[in-house]
Protein backbone atom coordinates (compact mmCIF):
# COMPACT_ATOMS: atom_id res chain seq x y z
CA UNK A 1 0.00 0.00 0.00
CA UNK A 2 1.15 3.30 -1.32
CA UNK A 3 1.31 6.18 1.95
CA UNK A 4 -1.29 9.02 1.28
CA UNK A 5 0.51 12.19 0.13
CA UNK A 6 2.49 13.91 2.98
CA UNK A 7 2.78 11.00 5.10
CA UNK A 8 6.11 9.34 5.49
CA UNK A 9 6.90 5.76 3.50
CA UNK A 10 8.59 3.81 6.53
CA UNK A 11 7.10 2.15 9.13
CA UNK A 12 8.89 4.07 12.38
CA UNK A 13 7.91 7.67 10.68
CA UNK A 14 4.53 5.55 10.36
CA UNK A 15 4.37 4.77 13.83
CA UNK A 16 5.82 8.24 14.96
CA UNK A 17 2.47 9.72 13.62
CA UNK A 18 0.06 7.24 15.19
CA UNK A 19 1.22 7.84 18.89
CA UNK A 20 1.12 11.35 18.30
CA UNK A 21 -1.85 12.62 20.04
CA UNK A 22 -1.09 15.94 18.35
CA UNK A 23 -1.73 14.46 15.13
CA UNK A 24 -5.26 14.89 13.67
CA UNK A 25 -7.21 11.63 13.70
CA UNK A 26 -7.78 11.28 10.16
CA UNK A 27 -3.68 11.06 9.84
CA UNK A 28 -3.25 9.32 12.64
CA UNK A 29 -5.61 6.77 11.39
CA UNK A 30 -4.34 7.22 7.39
CA UNK A 31 -0.71 6.26 9.07
CA UNK A 32 -2.22 3.37 10.70
CA UNK A 33 -3.94 1.35 7.71
CA UNK A 34 -0.65 1.95 5.69
CA UNK A 35 1.12 0.81 8.82
CA UNK A 36 -1.23 -2.70 9.48
CA UNK A 37 0.63 -4.87 6.25
CA UNK A 38 3.59 -4.61 7.96
CA UNK A 39 2.42 -5.26 11.58
CA UNK A 40 0.75 -8.36 9.49
CA UNK A 41 4.12 -9.31 7.79
CA UNK A 42 6.48 -9.33 11.20
CA UNK A 43 3.17 -11.02 13.05
CA UNK A 44 3.18 -14.05 10.26
CA UNK A 45 7.10 -14.46 10.36
CA UNK A 46 7.02 -14.63 14.29
CA UNK A 47 4.09 -17.05 14.64
CA UNK A 48 5.80 -19.25 11.93
CA UNK A 49 9.46 -19.22 13.58
CA UNK A 50 7.46 -19.56 17.12
CA UNK A 51 5.30 -22.50 15.51
CA UNK A 52 6.90 -24.00 12.43
CA UNK A 53 4.90 -26.49 12.29
CA UNK A 54 1.62 -24.47 12.53
CA UNK A 55 -0.60 -25.01 9.43
CA UNK A 56 -2.13 -21.70 7.95
CA UNK A 57 -6.06 -21.38 8.32
CA UNK A 58 -8.36 -19.90 10.22
CA UNK A 59 -6.32 -20.07 13.43
CA UNK A 60 -3.10 -18.81 12.02
CA UNK A 61 -5.29 -16.00 9.90
CA UNK A 62 -6.88 -15.15 13.82
CA UNK A 63 -3.60 -15.22 15.61
CA UNK A 64 -2.21 -12.07 12.60
CA UNK A 65 -5.50 -10.30 13.65
CA UNK A 66 -4.93 -10.72 17.55
CA UNK A 67 -0.97 -9.59 16.76
CA UNK A 68 -2.84 -6.59 14.57
CA UNK A 69 -5.06 -5.57 17.45
CA UNK A 70 -2.10 -5.89 20.49
CA UNK A 71 0.05 -3.69 18.42
CA UNK A 72 -2.93 -1.14 18.20
CA UNK A 73 -3.48 -1.08 21.46
CA UNK A 74 0.14 -0.14 22.43
CA UNK A 75 0.17 2.39 19.70
CA UNK A 76 -2.82 4.63 19.91
CA UNK A 77 -3.33 7.45 22.47
CA UNK A 78 -6.31 6.61 23.33
CA UNK A 79 -6.27 2.90 23.48
CA UNK A 80 -3.32 2.69 25.68
CA UNK A 81 -4.31 5.15 28.35
CA UNK A 82 -2.59 8.05 26.70
CA UNK A 83 0.80 6.39 27.31
CA UNK A 84 1.95 4.83 23.94
CA UNK A 85 4.07 1.70 24.57
CA UNK A 86 6.74 2.27 22.01
CA UNK A 87 9.01 4.72 21.55
CA UNK A 88 10.73 5.74 18.53
CA UNK A 89 13.63 7.18 20.19
CA UNK A 90 14.89 3.53 21.39
CA UNK A 91 14.96 2.00 18.36
CA UNK A 92 12.90 1.06 14.66
CA UNK A 93 9.24 0.13 14.93
CA UNK A 94 9.71 -3.49 12.80
CA UNK A 95 12.27 -4.60 15.67
CA UNK A 96 9.64 -3.30 18.51
CA UNK A 97 6.71 -5.14 17.23
CA UNK A 98 8.67 -8.32 16.45
CA UNK A 99 9.55 -8.24 20.30
CA UNK A 100 5.78 -7.42 21.12
CA UNK A 101 4.38 -10.46 19.51
CA UNK A 102 6.94 -12.45 20.26
CA UNK A 103 6.28 -11.94 23.80
CA UNK A 104 2.76 -11.72 23.73
CA UNK A 105 3.03 -15.73 22.31
CA UNK A 106 5.45 -16.29 25.10
CA UNK A 107 2.73 -15.11 27.67
CA UNK A 108 0.09 -17.03 25.84
CA UNK A 109 1.99 -20.74 26.26
CA UNK A 110 2.34 -19.50 29.49
CA UNK A 111 -1.32 -19.76 30.47
CA UNK A 112 -1.10 -23.65 29.53
CA UNK A 113 1.95 -24.22 31.73
CA UNK A 114 2.27 -21.25 34.12
CA UNK A 115 5.02 -20.36 35.75
CA UNK A 116 5.90 -18.94 39.29
CA UNK A 117 7.79 -15.84 37.93
CA UNK A 118 5.90 -14.64 34.98
CA UNK A 119 6.33 -11.63 33.61
CA UNK A 120 3.87 -9.81 31.81
CA UNK A 121 4.36 -8.63 27.71
CA UNK A 122 4.98 -5.34 29.41
CA UNK A 123 7.67 -6.18 31.11
CA UNK A 124 9.56 -8.52 28.76
CA UNK A 125 9.89 -5.73 26.69
CA UNK A 126 11.48 -3.61 28.96
CA UNK A 127 13.94 -5.74 28.84
CA UNK A 128 14.87 -7.46 25.72
CA UNK A 129 17.85 -5.66 24.61
CA UNK A 130 17.79 -4.83 20.88
CA UNK A 131 21.07 -6.11 19.25
CA UNK A 132 24.05 -4.09 19.75
CA UNK A 133 25.22 -1.89 17.05
CA UNK A 134 23.18 -3.30 14.75
CA UNK A 135 22.03 -1.21 11.46
CA UNK A 136 18.20 -1.92 10.26
CA UNK A 137 19.13 -3.81 7.12
CA UNK A 138 21.39 -6.49 8.78
CA UNK A 139 18.45 -7.24 10.94
CA UNK A 140 16.30 -7.44 8.30
CA UNK A 141 19.07 -9.80 6.21
CA UNK A 142 19.22 -11.80 9.46
CA UNK A 143 15.42 -12.13 9.87
CA UNK A 144 15.35 -13.20 6.27
CA UNK A 145 17.88 -16.05 7.03
CA UNK A 146 16.52 -17.06 9.68
CA UNK A 147 13.21 -17.60 8.13
CA UNK A 148 15.15 -19.57 5.58
CA UNK A 149 16.86 -21.72 7.71
CA UNK A 150 13.91 -22.73 9.62
CA UNK A 151 11.91 -23.78 6.27
CA UNK A 152 14.81 -25.56 4.63
CA UNK A 153 15.07 -27.77 8.34
CA UNK A 154 11.09 -28.30 7.74
CA UNK A 155 12.20 -29.61 4.29
CA UNK A 156 15.21 -31.63 5.28
CA UNK A 157 13.30 -33.49 8.23
CA UNK A 158 11.20 -34.91 5.42
CA UNK A 159 13.58 -35.90 3.34
CA UNK A 160 16.22 -36.99 5.04
CA UNK A 161 15.70 -40.36 6.02
CA UNK A 162 17.55 -43.04 8.13
CA UNK A 163 20.15 -45.05 6.28
CA UNK A 164 19.93 -48.31 5.58
CA UNK A 165 22.50 -49.10 8.63
CA UNK A 166 19.63 -47.21 10.50
CA UNK A 167 21.83 -43.51 11.22
CA UNK A 168 19.33 -40.81 11.24
CA UNK A 169 21.62 -38.11 10.16
CA UNK A 170 18.76 -35.60 10.39
CA UNK A 171 19.14 -35.76 13.84
CA UNK A 172 22.76 -35.42 14.24
CA UNK A 173 22.10 -32.44 11.98
CA UNK A 174 20.16 -30.96 14.47
CA UNK A 175 21.83 -31.42 17.69
CA UNK A 176 25.11 -29.75 15.59
CA UNK A 177 23.00 -26.68 14.56
CA UNK A 178 21.88 -25.87 18.51
CA UNK A 179 25.73 -26.65 19.54
CA UNK A 180 27.24 -24.20 16.88
CA UNK A 181 24.55 -21.70 17.55
CA UNK A 182 25.77 -21.94 21.49
CA UNK A 183 29.56 -22.02 19.84
CA UNK A 184 28.26 -18.52 17.94
CA UNK A 185 27.61 -16.51 20.84
CA UNK A 186 29.97 -15.58 23.30
CA UNK A 187 30.17 -15.62 27.02
CA UNK A 188 30.24 -11.80 27.54
CA UNK A 189 26.60 -11.64 25.50
CA UNK A 190 25.31 -14.27 27.24
CA UNK A 191 26.18 -12.74 30.79
CA UNK A 192 24.73 -8.90 29.55
CA UNK A 193 22.40 -9.92 27.79
CA UNK A 194 18.94 -10.19 30.28
CA UNK A 195 17.14 -13.88 29.98
CA UNK A 196 14.38 -13.27 32.30
CA UNK A 197 13.38 -17.02 34.04
CA UNK A 198 14.73 -17.97 30.71
CA UNK A 199 18.16 -19.83 30.58
CA UNK A 200 20.66 -19.57 28.20
CA UNK A 201 19.28 -23.27 26.68
CA UNK A 202 16.13 -22.16 27.38
CA UNK A 203 17.01 -19.08 24.86
CA UNK A 204 18.49 -21.74 22.22
CA UNK A 205 15.03 -24.03 22.10
CA UNK A 206 13.29 -20.88 21.33
CA UNK A 207 15.96 -19.55 18.44
CA UNK A 208 15.75 -23.14 16.90
CA UNK A 209 12.70 -25.03 17.87
CA UNK A 210 12.34 -28.77 17.10
CA UNK A 211 8.85 -30.33 16.41
CA UNK A 212 7.60 -33.20 18.81
CA UNK A 213 8.40 -35.21 15.92
CA UNK A 214 11.92 -34.08 15.93
CA UNK A 215 12.44 -35.08 19.67
CA UNK A 216 11.59 -38.09 18.84
CA UNK A 217 13.73 -39.15 16.53
CA UNK A 218 17.47 -40.81 17.79
CA UNK A 219 20.82 -40.76 16.09
CA UNK A 220 20.10 -45.00 15.84
CA UNK A 221 16.97 -47.26 17.10
CA UNK A 222 19.17 -48.00 20.45
CA UNK A 223 20.18 -44.53 21.28
CA UNK A 224 18.37 -42.13 23.10
CA UNK A 225 15.74 -39.46 21.80
CA UNK A 226 17.25 -36.07 20.72
CA UNK A 227 14.65 -35.01 24.40
CA UNK A 228 16.57 -36.90 26.25
CA UNK A 229 19.92 -36.07 24.77
CA UNK A 230 19.07 -32.73 25.11
CA UNK A 231 17.17 -32.70 28.64
CA UNK A 232 20.77 -34.47 29.96
CA UNK A 233 23.12 -31.83 28.32
CA UNK A 234 20.90 -28.56 28.59
CA UNK A 235 22.61 -27.48 31.96
CA UNK A 236 25.76 -26.87 30.27
CA UNK A 237 24.64 -23.79 27.80
CA UNK A 238 23.25 -22.53 31.43
CA UNK A 239 26.99 -22.04 33.30
CA UNK A 240 30.47 -21.43 31.93
CA UNK A 241 31.69 -21.60 29.01
CA UNK A 242 27.83 -21.65 28.07
CA UNK A 243 28.66 -24.14 25.10
CA UNK A 244 29.67 -27.56 24.88
CA UNK A 245 32.29 -29.16 22.96
CA UNK A 246 32.44 -32.47 20.89
CA UNK A 247 34.68 -34.50 23.71
CA UNK A 248 32.06 -33.04 26.29
CA UNK A 249 29.23 -34.49 24.24
CA UNK A 250 30.42 -37.69 24.09
CA UNK A 251 31.53 -37.48 27.72
CA UNK A 252 27.74 -37.04 28.07
CA UNK A 253 26.51 -39.15 25.58
CA UNK A 254 28.30 -42.25 27.33
CA UNK A 255 27.03 -41.82 30.62
CA UNK A 256 23.73 -41.58 29.26
CA UNK A 257 24.18 -44.56 27.20
CA UNK A 258 25.85 -46.15 29.81
CA UNK A 259 28.61 -47.58 27.13
CA UNK A 260 31.43 -45.47 25.80
CA UNK A 261 30.67 -42.77 22.89
CA UNK A 262 33.86 -41.90 20.81
CA UNK A 263 34.09 -38.18 19.82
CA UNK A 264 35.93 -39.92 16.43
CA UNK A 265 32.32 -41.55 15.98
CA UNK A 266 30.66 -37.82 16.76
CA UNK A 267 32.61 -36.33 14.41
CA UNK A 268 32.20 -38.92 11.76
CA UNK A 269 28.21 -38.66 12.22
CA UNK A 270 28.43 -34.57 11.71
CA UNK A 271 30.54 -34.63 8.53
CA UNK A 272 27.76 -37.54 7.14
CA UNK A 273 25.01 -35.35 8.25
CA UNK A 274 26.27 -32.42 6.69
CA UNK A 275 27.04 -34.35 3.50
CA UNK A 276 23.59 -35.48 3.54
CA UNK A 277 22.41 -32.08 4.00
CA UNK A 278 24.26 -30.39 1.15
CA UNK A 279 22.69 -33.57 -0.78
CA UNK A 280 18.89 -32.96 0.11
CA UNK A 281 19.94 -28.74 0.44
CA UNK A 282 20.35 -28.60 -3.06
CA UNK A 283 21.02 -25.08 -4.16
CA UNK A 284 19.75 -23.96 -0.79
CA UNK A 285 22.82 -25.34 1.24
CA UNK A 286 24.41 -22.16 1.37
CA UNK A 287 21.34 -20.96 3.53
CA UNK A 288 22.35 -23.85 6.54
CA UNK A 289 26.58 -23.73 5.46
CA UNK A 290 26.63 -20.43 7.16
CA UNK A 291 25.62 -21.70 10.76
CA UNK A 292 27.83 -25.44 10.72
CA UNK A 293 31.57 -24.48 11.60
CA UNK A 294 34.01 -26.03 8.80
CA UNK A 295 36.23 -27.71 11.19
CA UNK A 296 34.51 -31.08 11.02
Amino acid sequence: MLPPQGLPADPTGLARIVIDPNQPKKTRDEAWNVLIPTIEKIAESTIRCKFPGAKEGHSHWAAVQDAVSLIWQKLDPVASGGQPKYDPAKGRFQSWAKRVIHNHLITLCRQTKPSKAAKTDDELEEHVPEPPNTREEDVDIWDKRWEELLKLLNRLGVDMKPTSQGTDYFAVLLLRLRLALAERIEEKQVKELQWHEYSFSDFLERLLPWSDADTERRFQSDWPTLREIWQDIKECFDQPPFSLDGRGLCQRLSALRGSPVAPDLWHQWVRRAKTQAQKHASNDWAILEVFLPDRE
